[in-house]
């Protein structure tokens, strides 16, 4: 009976002990820059860096693309390759907030003088001078 109840906690160590933690990094960040395999980001979670490269590791899949601007929350290996900026490797990103939409409208330069107001020189137009 002693032998039962000494195996029976014996196992109960080895399943509870040698059970696997996921000690990965979680944090929000603003991405800086956006490379093909990285990117930079500024952290917005309180961590023990101001700003990181985070590669992408081997299974990792974007739903999105990375833009420069974006909120986004990064899960990564406990693995910081210390330099500066820090090095890791993320194995999942999500979007938390996207940018804010930039819109181009092309105008004439008399439009850009109103805009600019009266000490504006436009360079480069071959247009005729507005006043």
């Amino acid at each position: 009976m002693k032998r039962a109840i000494f195996i029976f906690f014996i196992t109960v160590l080895l399943v509870t002990g040698c059970g696997r933690r996921n000690d990965n990094i979680r944090f929000t960040a603003t991405v800086d820059s956006v490379g093909e395999n990285s990117i930079m980001i500024t952290p917005i979670d309180k961590v023990d860096f101001d700003k990181a490269i985070v590669g992408f590791s081997d299974g990792l899949e974007l739903t999105f693309n990375l833009l420069e601007g974006q909120t986004v929350a990064i899960e990564a290996l406990p693995l910081i390759r210390e330099s500066y900026p820090v090095q890791i490797t993320a194995v999942k990103i999500t979007l938390k907030e996207e940018t804010g939409k930039v819109e181009y409208k092309r105008i004439t330069p008399k439009e850009a003088m109103e805009i600019m107001g009266e000490d504006l020189v436009i360079l480069d137009w071959p247009g005729e001078i507005v006043k």
